[in-house]
C-alpha cells in the first residue's frame, strides 16, 4: 500500500536537513572584503636611523556601518625607507585597533613610509622623516696628516675631520674642537661647525720646537684619530745661489765665514732646475777638504747624499729625477774644514751599470736591465740598486714592470735592519707599498734568482 505524505509534513521534515547543512558551514564572522581602514595614530612620524618610531602605527577597521570590527587581518609593509616591521600581519582587537609591535626606520637620512591593507584593498600610508643618530665617528680627512715644516711655521693643509653617525651617515652643524697634544704649537680658530657634508676643519696649525707634533679633533667625549706633523729645523739660513747650468764647471770656495749647518760646518747651496725626467751625475771636487754633497727637494727635504765612505777627497753621485727645483748642497765634512772646489753636474742614462747606486726620487719612472754584471748577493741572485730616502710614517709604493716577461722581484731594506719583499704580481707588474719605520735612505734591489738579463720599468710614488 504506497503512503501519501502531505506537503506540509514534507516541508516540516526538510526544515532540520536545511538547518544541518548551515550548521555544515564555518561560523559567521565579520566581512574582510566589507571594512575600511582609518589611520588610529598620526601618519607623519619623525624619528632616527635604525631606531624604533616612539608612536607604532596602528589602524583601525570598520564595517558599512561605521562600526569598529574585531578579527580582521591587516597587512602592513615598508615602501620606501628601507625599514623594518615587527608582526607585519595583525588582527583588530575588540576595538577594531590593528597595530605593528614596532617600525623602524632605514639607516639612511630621509623619507620612510608603510602601508596598513585588508582583504578589501583598502589602505593607509604612514611616513615618518629619518634623521642621522648623534655622533659616532670623527674620521681624519686625507691630506691634513704627515706634513712637514719649519718650526714656527703654519702647515699648508689644515687637518679636517668628517663627523658621522653610527651609520656613516654626514652630520651637519656639530661643533668639533680641534687641540694641539704634543710639539707645543697653536691652532687659531680652534672651534669649527660641520657641513652639510659633515666636514669641520681646524683652523691654523703653526708648529712648536722641532719635533713630532700631534692634535686631535673632539665632539664631546668623542676623539679623532691624532694628526701627526714634524717640525724639522732647516738644514741651513742663506739663500742659495740661483741658476747653476747643466754642463758648467764652477769654481768657489769655503771660508770661515761661509754660511753653516746646523752642526756649524761650512757650506754653500745652489739652485737647480730640472726640465725632465732623466738621471743626473753630480760631482764635487776638491785637494784642501773632505767634500760632502747632498741634493734636497724644494721642501729641503734630503734625496741624494754622498756615502763619504772612500778616502778620496771628492764626492759625487748619481740620481733620478723628475722635473723640478732643488737644492744642491756642498760642505766639508769636518768641522772647521774649508777650502776650494770646483763643482759640476751632467745627464746620464737612467739604467744602474755594474753595481753603481743610484739614487730615485718620488715621481720619477725610469728604465733598466739586470746584468751579469751587476749587483750580485750570491752566485746566482742578480740586482739593480736604488736608494730613496723615506721620512717616519711616510708610504711610497714602487712599481716595477717587467718588459722582458721574467717576473723580477724587489726588496726594500730600511736604515734600522728591517725589510720589505715582493714577487711577481698578475700582468708582469710587481708592486711593493711600503710604509716607513724611521727617517733615512733605504735600498731598493730589484732582480731575479738565476736569471740576468732582465728588462724592467721602475715607478717610485
Amino acid at each position: 500500500m504506497q503512503t501519501r505524505i502531505s506537503p506540509f509534513r514534507l516541508a516540516f521534515q526538510l526544515v532540520p536537513v536545511a538547518l544541518a547543512v548551515v550548521s555544515c558551514r564555518e561560523p559567521a564572522g565579520p566581512d574582510a572584503k566589507r571594512t575600511t581602514l582609518s589611520p588610529a595614530s598620526s601618519t607623519q612620524l619623525t624619528g632616527t636611523v635604525g631606531t624604533s618610531v616612539v608612536e607604532a602605527p596602528s589602524v583601525t577597521v570598520r564595517d558599512a556601518s561605521g562600526r569598529a570590527v574585531a578579527g580582521v587581518a591587516v597587512t602592513f609593509s615598508v615602501r620606501s625607507g628601507g625599514g623594518t616591521i615587527r608582526t607585519p600581519r595583525v588582527v583588530s582587537s575588540s576595538d577594531g585597533v590593528a597595530r605593528v609591535a614596532a617600525w623602524t626606520l632605514g639607516t639612511a637620512p630621509g623619507p620612510n613610509t608603510i602601508a596598513a591593507m585588508n582583504a578589501s584593498g583598502d589602505s593607509v600610508v604612514f611616513a615618518a622623516d629619518a634623521v642621522a643618530g648623534p655622533p659616532f665617528y670623527l674620521l681624519k680627512v686625507d691630506g691634513g696628516d704627515g706634513q712637514r715644516a719649519q718650526p714656527g711655521a703654519a702647515l699648508g693643509v689644515r687637518p679636517r675631520v668628517r663627523v658621522l653617525d653610527v651609520y656613516g651617515n654626514p652630520l651637519s652643524g656639530i661643533t668639533v674642537t680641534f687641540a694641539v697634544e704634543a710639539g707645543g704649537g697653536s691652532v687659531s680658530e680652534a672651534e669649527a661647525v660641520s657641513d652639510t657634508a659633515g666636514i669641520a676643519e681646524s683652523g691654523e696649525w703653526v708648529l712648536g720646537s722641532p719635533g713630532i707634533q700631534r692634535m686631535v679633533a673632539r665632539v664631546g667625549q668623542l676623539v679623532s684619530e691624532p694628526f701627526t706633523a714634524k717640525a724639522i729645523a732647516p738644514p741651513f739660513t742663506c739663500a742659495p745661489y740661483t741658476g747653476l747650468p747643466l754642463l758648467a764647471t764652477f769654481r768657489s770656495e769655503l771660508t770661515a765665514v761661509s754660511c753653516k749647518d746646523a752642526q756649524g760646518r761650512s757650506l754653500e747651496a745652489y739652485t737647480i732646475v730640472v726640465t725632465q725626467h732623466n738621471a743626473y751625475v753630480f760631482t764635487v771636487t776638491s785637494a784642501e777638504f773632505d767634500t760632502d754633497l747632498e741634493l734636497r727637494d724644494a721642501d729641503l727635504v734630503e734625496v741624494a747624499k754622498s756615502d763619504d765612505r772612500s778616502t778620496m777627497t771628492n764626492s759625487r753621485f748619481k740620481v733620478l729625477l723628475g722635473p723640478g727645483t732643488y737644492t744642491l748642497v756642498v760642505s766639508s765634512s769636518k768641522l772647521g774644514a774649508t777650502g776650494s772646489y770646483t763643482l759640476s753636474y751632467e745627464q746620464a742614462g737612467t739604467n744602474v751599470e755594474r753595481c753603481e747606486e743610484a739614487f730615485i726620487a718620488r715621481g720619477v719612472t725610469a728604465r733598466g736591465v739586470v746584468e751579469e754584471w751587476d749587483c750580485s748577493s750570491s752566485t746566482d741572485v742578480f740586482w739593480d740598486r736604488f736608494r730613496i730616502y723615506l721620512q717616519a710614517g711616510s708610504s711610497v709604493e714602487i712599481l716595477v714592470r717587467d718588459l722582458g716577461y721574467s717576473g723580477p722581484n724587489i726588496e726594500l731594506h730600511a736604515p734600522d735592519g728591517s725589510y720589505a719583499t715582493v714577487g711577481q704580481g698578475r700582468d708582469y707588474l710587481t708592486k711593493l707599498v711600503y710604509t716607513a719605520p724611521v727617517d733615512g735612505y733605504y735600498t731598493a734591489l730589484v732582480g731575479l734568482l738565476n736569471e740576468y738579463g732582465v728588462d724592467y720599468e721602475i715607478s717610485v710614488r
